[in-house]
């Protein structure tokens, strides 16, 4: 449970929690607009991940944009209701889209 606002009244409201660190696609560059996930420019990650994995030990590091995706799949019984994403930890600018729309953005270290 958890504690809301709603409607001026502080109510509890229970709530699923789920890891999500398996399951991610990662490709260099930005490829919002690429929608197949069998686009040879996809890579299957987990995260966390980095630009640099499994690279690490080469003497440069990619510097440039990266994409992320993933599908949650989201039950009948629970469209139309709230849904956090929370991310422990982004590099630099992170621009989070759900469905093609902005949902945040992080900008920082």
């Amino acid at each position: 449970m958890f504690t809301d606002y709603l409607g001026g009244v502080m109510v509890d409201v229970p709530f699923d929690k789920r890891l999500l660190n398996a399951e991610w696609q990662f490709a260099y560059g930005d490829l919002r607009d690429v929608t197949d996930p069998d686009d040879p420019r996809w890579y299957d990650v987990g995260l966390p991940h980095s630009f640099g994995i499994p690279y690490f030990m080469d003497t440069q590091f990619y510097v440039g944009k990266g994409t992320y995706s993933r599908q949650i799949d989201v039950a009948p019984s629970e469209i139309g209701m709230f849904h956090a994403l929370e991310f422990m930890g982004v590099f630099q600018d992170a621009l989070v889209l759900v469905n093609g729309i902005e949902a945040g953005r992080h900008l920082g270290g």
